[in-house]
């Protein structure tokens, strides 16, 4: 049998859907066809059953473990029962567990997946203006009014999202490549921007209102519009995190767009209209747009994937200069 990781992307797909088959054997469903949706980070598949429509993820190995995926499924399930806000609500297995852990002959590892109830709605990749930044900044701000009255039960554990937690971990892996796809000035860069940063984010505190539990990745392709009203779903990086960098990380996708101060300002008047944003948070998202960056270039920078290491340089050197002006003082 050829090994996992010499198998084209759809031979590695058809693989997975074997092992997605055993996984939703484990499940009150009766499924009539499985589409595969995207396989890059985590694998994810749609399930088609005569009840309705399903999301199976299926998580890459040694990306989360089994305690920080149940975690994120305790949260949405939070979510999904607390609030009005449409989130991928989880699915329990036969045995009540909301993570179901399989393996199969010719996936080298055993992957941990969840299975989400559909989420209907189109996404606005493109067509974005002020009216649906408004509306995905009240979205957020209500997210975050939930996690600061959530209390996560004993054994949640989710990652830290900070220079002192995952993003530095990312980024130090990068740096200790040998032969990496860091240039030693990329490299260079990279390392002043850290110094730099630590001390201004650990200025910025981890209070309640501004550290908390946070999406950390909500941008055009993670949320939707459904009648006018905003769904989010992969909430695969959520974490403890400060709130302006969760509001950085949706404009990180849509700054070099000409019209993006009016989406900015589109974001933060529907932010501001659920909930407070202080000034001292809202002068914080520039900083948070840099920490975003480095943990990008680092990323990618560290990845294995071959489809992500083709584009990664040309995304390294379009994104460097983020940093190259933070070191510069610019």
């Amino acid at each position: 049998m050829t090994p996992f990781d010499s198998l084209t992307h759809r031979g590695q797909v058809q693989r997975l859907k074997r092992l997605a088959m055993v996984a939703l054997a484990e499940y009150d469903l009766s499924p009539r066809t499985l589409t595969p949706l995207v396989h890059l980070f985590n694998t994810t598949f749609r399930i088609d059953t005569n009840n309705g429509r399903y999301v199976l993820r299926i998580n890459r190995p040694e990306h989360r473990s089994l305690a920080e995926i149940h975690s994120e499924m305790v949260w949405l399930a939070a979510i999904s029962r607390e609030t009005e806000l449409v989130v991928p609500n989880p699915l329990a297995n036969r045995a009540g567990q909301l993570v179901t852990t399989m393996a199969v002959a010719g996936v080298p590892e055993p992957r941990h997946c969840a299975l989400f109830q559909w989420v209907d709605g189109r996404f606005r990749r493109k067509s974005l203006n002020p009216g649906v930044l408004a509306a995905v900044g009240r979205f957020m701000a209500r997210l975050h009014d939930h996690a600061r009255q959530f209390v996560p039960p004993d054994g949640f554990l989710r990652q830290h999202l900070e220079l002192n937690g995952e993003v530095g971990q990312i980024a130090n892996q990068a740096l200790a490549q040998d032969g990496g796809l860091l240039s030693a000035e990329q490299r260079q860069v990279v390392i002043e921007s850290m110094e730099k940063l630590q001390p201004l984010i650990d200025a910025v505190g981890q209070g309640p209102g501004v550290y908390n539990l946070i999406h950390a990745d909500l941008h055009q392709a993670n949320y939707l519009l459904h009648n006018g009203q905003v769904r989010a779903i992969d909430f695969d990086d959520c974490g403890w995190g400060h709130l302006a960098y969760d509001i950085a990380v949706t404009f990180w996708y849509i700054r070099r767009r000409p019209e993006f101060p009016a989406l900015r300002e589109g974001f933060l008047a529907g932010y501001r209209a659920a909930r407070p944003l202080p000034a001292e948070q809202e002068a914080a998202i520039d900083l948070f747009l840099i920490l975003r960056s480095l943990m990008m270039i680092t990323y990618v920078a560290g990845e294995t994937n071959p489809r992500i290491r083709a584009w990664a340089p040309g995304f390294i050197a379009g994104t460097i200069p983020d940093l190259e002006g933070f070191a510069a003082g610019r």
